[in-house]
């Protein structure tokens, strides 16, 4: 990027980016401590498993919470850029398709093929051995048998988005249960909001509301529930923004407050985890209708960068760290055994993470870093262009709303 594009980024997307990089940042960290640290207090019970929404009843994660703010954050961006296209009456099915699904495909088939053979290694070189492959008491991100999850019909279903639904997560990589939530919400709201307002025939609004029915029944409750979460996001999307410019900061300032305990709060007090993620998601809700006021252009500098570097391989960060970590675990901790959280063992930890983070960046650079061409590539191969279309278009903006950057690079998922 040219420094004087940097010059007229405004701050809401170097906050978003923020954000979705922390986020990133979050699920990782959280996972890496799992994995190879002992927790300095208390261990929290209840974590899930099965790499999927927790019972009720139980403490949850910050891991889990990140997934949350992601949620959130996608129905602002991808659901507010299908209500722009539809009020605008440029709303094509076709090239909303080839966005979603070059955006998730260009990531999630090399994170998947990358997945299933470090877990084929990993099980054929330290599976029976005491390492992390066995899936050892003391530890929730692996379960035991994971060949057993390594079925070919579980990659095809990982990569058609039909994990927690049809088939289970596919081997180590428990992460991925948050993209058929994802997919699944990508498909519902057009048909949300054709059925609710975007057209005029009344049969086609009812043919709609049908479709919506049946795949709310085919994906189920748990992840049909958490759409409401999912639609929280791209109701602000279209929110009046109504805070005076004297109050921005302020009003900013008490949400990010909110927000914080919050989360704090819902990690000490075991609330049913519907309800917790409900309570987290309208406090991010109101952050994130704050920060939506922050069109100044935002000063070039370190901190911006950062967050954008962040932000730029968050996807492929979250869709790929969990085998990464499972196989640096199986090599360097034999049996496998959390660390004490000494200085020596913090700083063998940061090496390795270090070592998996570049992984992740070399991934990115592989793959993701392409999206955009290839997305130009494809719309040209389907004629996109020739209908008049823009090639997958790289911002999102309501009346009278700044640019914040492709909706489809938003968060991991995206």
């Amino acid at each position: 990027m040219s420094h004087t594009a940097r010059k007229t980024v405004p701050q809401l997307s170097v906050h978003l980016d923020a954000v979705r990089g922390v986020a990133a940042l979050v699920v990782f960290f959280g996972h890496a401590r799992e994995i190879f640290l002992a927790s300095p207090t208390a261990a929290l019970s209840g974590t899930a498993t099965s790499g999927g929404i927790q019972a009720p009843g139980v403490h949850t994660t910050w891991g889990h919470q990140a997934v949350i703010v992601f949620f959130v954050l996608s129905g602002l961006l991808v659901g507010g850029s299908v209500i722009r296209d539809i009020r605008n009456d440029r709303w094509s099915w076709k090239k909303y398709l080839v966005q979603r699904i070059t955006r998730l495909w260009i990531v999630l088939i090399p994170a998947i093929l990358i997945g299933w053979g470090l877990d084929r290694c990993g099980t054929a070189l330290f599976e029976g051995k005491g390492t992390i492959y066995d899936g050892p008491a003391g530890q929730t991100q692996v379960l035991p048998n994971v060949e057993e999850r390594l079925r070919p019909s579980l990659v095809v279903g990982n990569a058609l988005f039909l994990q927690t639904i049809l088939v289970e997560n596919l081997g180590t990589n428990v992460a991925l249960w948050s993209l058929a939530n994802e997919f699944w919400y990508y498909i519902a709201f057009p048909l949300l909001a054709i059925a609710a307002w975007g057209s005029k025939k009344t049969p086609v609004r009812l043919l709609y509301g049908a479709l919506l029915a049946a795949l709310l029944a085919f994906v189920g409750p748990p992840i049909a529930s958490y759409f409401v979460i999912w639609l929280l996001g791209a109701a602000i999307a279209v929110a009046p923004l109504r805070i005076p410019r004297s109050w921005q900061r302020p009003v900013t300032a008490a949400s990010l407050v909110v927000f914080a305990g919050v989360n704090f709060f819902i990690r000490r007090t075991p609330l049913p985890l519907g309800m917790s993620d409900s309570v987290l998601a309208l406090a991010f809700v109101a952050l994130l209708y704050s920060l939506l006021h922050h069109t100044q252009p935002a000063p070039d500098g370190w901190s911006r960068r950062t967050a954008q570097f962040v932000s730029q391989i968050s996807y492929t960060l979250y869709v790929c760290h969990l085998p990464l970590l499972v196989f640096a675990s199986a090599v360097f901790q034999r049996p496998w055994h959390r660390l004490p959280t000494t200085i020596g063992s913090l700083v063998s930890v940061v090496c390795i993470l270090g070592i998996v983070l570049a992984v992740v960046c070399l991934i990115y650079s592989c793959f993701e870093a392409h999206t955009d061409r290839i997305r130009h590539w494809l719309g040209a191969r389907v004629g996109l262009y020739q209908q008049g279309l823009s090639p997958a278009g790289r911002s999102f903006q309501t009346t009278a709303r700044p640019s914040v950057g492709d909706p489809s690079s938003a968060l991991p998922g995206l």
